[in-house]
């Protein structure tokens, strides 16, 4: 059954936002996200498939768990349904990985990759494959290969620029992960209950809106070339990437803009976050160790850094500064931060001198490579805001911005959103809503609490 809405035809923004409410609640529908941030992403993600060719860049969803059956092949089911020209590339030769790319531009969807790329995966095949996810990200991107036989062989380029979407257990390469919009999925949890996905059906149902997606590229593409606000707190290669998205969200109105710019940096937060190298890991720690210190000696950096239990420094050197082998342990921290320019010197110490390090060596240092934790942003869009008695006798609209708030969905509301409900806001709320009777939001579910808090309530 198509959804039916009351947006009148000459209201784009209206359109635009009703489309992105209804992808957003399909893919909602069939898997447990951690965040409203993650399905304002993979839901403009989806839109940007079918006009990749309108961006300079192409921003890649990076499906991740920390175990199996976490949602990640089921996300890539769905969005097989949705997005354009898919393309599951299990069981493809390299070769013509190449040649398909290069004659129907598809989106790609790798799943497992892990497999691919895990440690001691040295064959020439996979890096074959790294070199496409490597390059692909940008307008123009090529890779050269030579192809023919016997005297007929010649090089020949193919265009590999185009969407792609990968999942794996843990985490990808750091070269690929630094080109794409992370998706960090968990394991649902018993009483979370989400539509069954009948690949049989799953067509049937997905196709209208896949082909109000289709209408709505074709219609917009020319605004899509229009540059949006970035977000400073976004790196160079972030704002590339959300660039497209961002133009995508601006045509929907105000509300998406704001949701998108507030999950492009949420989560490029969970990138900075959790994909440390050790020796940004090793200077996060070791600006803690100073404090508010001027300076610090390397025997005391030491003893610090092995009592900590977030880091590999009690393996490493543990065993040297307990046997008092500090100029040992000295040597590997040193080495360790050579690349950033840093240097141990002689400090004074009361009386004494001792070698040891200066807070002025590594503030440069800080300010690049580790973030400022007191100074970041919001990591997910604003909470659900409810009218107090106060706010009602005022007249002020009720306003619920929450994904979770309008998706814990019963048994007799598996459809789709009621008629005039938008998934990420309610301008008023729908019909056959009720307030959560334990945090007040308006939600569709049936029962008296919302999915957020069924998960929270005691078993």
């Amino acid at each position: 059954m198509r959804l039916e809405r009351d947006f009148a035809i000459d209201d784009p923004e209206a359109q635009t936002g009703g489309l992105l409410d209804r992808i957003a609640w399909t893919l909602r529908s069939y898997v447990v996200f951690q965040s409203d941030a993650q399905v304002v992403a993979a839901s403009l993600w989806v839109v940007h498939t079918h006009a990749f060719d309108a961006a300079e860049a192409t921003p890649y969803l990076a499906i991740t768990s920390p175990e199996r059956e976490s949602g990640k092949t089921r996300l890539l089911e769905v969005l097989e349904l949705l997005v354009a020209r898919p393309l599951r590339t299990s069981n493809t030769s390299i070769a013509a990985l190449f040649r398909e790319m290069e004659a129907t531009h598809p989106t790609l969807l790798f799943d497992e990759v892990d497999a691919i790329f895990g440690k001691g995966k040295g064959d020439h095949g996979n890096e074959e494959l790294r070199g496409i996810l490597n390059s692909g990200h940008r307008r123009g991107a090529t890779v050269l290969r030579v192809v023919g036989e016997g005297k007929n062989m010649h090089t020949e380029r193919f265009d590999v620029f185009g969407p792609k979407a990968i999942a794996a257990i843990d985490q990808i390469p750091d070269t690929i992960a630094s080109r794409s919009i992370p998706i960090r999925l968990q394991r649902k949890l018993t009483g979370q209950k989400l539509k069954r996905f009948r690949m049989r059906k799953a067509p049937k149902e997905t196709g209208p809106l896949r082909a109000d997606i289709e209408a709505w590229v074709q219609a917009h593409r020319d605004d899509l070339g229009d540059e949006p606000l970035l977000p400073d707190e976004l790196t160079d290669r972030q704002q590339d990437s959300w660039e497209p998205l961002l133009a995508i969200a601006d045509l929907a109105g105000a509300e998406w803009a704001q949701m998108a710019r507030s999950a492009s940096v949420g989560l490029a937060q969970d990138v900075s976050g959790s994909e440390a190298t050790t020796g940004v890991l090793a200077l996060t720690h070791i600006r803690e160790a100073f404090g508010d210190a001027d300076q610090i000696t390397t025997k005391d950096l030491l003893a610090d850094l092995v009592e900590r239990d977030d880091g590999p420094w009690s393996g490493w050197w543990g065993k040297y500064v307990r046997d008092g082998e500090i100029q040992t342990a000295a040597s590997k921290l040193s080495r360790l931060l050579k690349p950033y320019e840093i240097k141990s010197k002689t400090i004074r110490v009361d009386r004494t001198t001792a070698k040891g390090w200066v807070r002025v060596d590594f503030e440069p240092v800080w300010a690049r490579y580790v973030a400022k934790e007191d100074v970041l942003p919001p990591v997910t869009p604003p909470e659900p805001s409810h009218r107090t008695e106060a706010s009602q006798k005022q007249g002020s609209d009720l306003q619920c911005y929450g994904v979770t708030a309008v998706t814990a969905l019963g048994e007799g509301a598996r459809g789709e959103p009621q008629n005039g409900a938008s998934l990420l806001g309610q301008k008023p709320p729908p019909k056959n809503t009720r307030p959560c009777s334990g945090c007040g939001t308006v939600t569709f579910a049936v029962d008296e609490l919302c999915l957020k808090c069924r998960e929270e309530r005691p078993a």
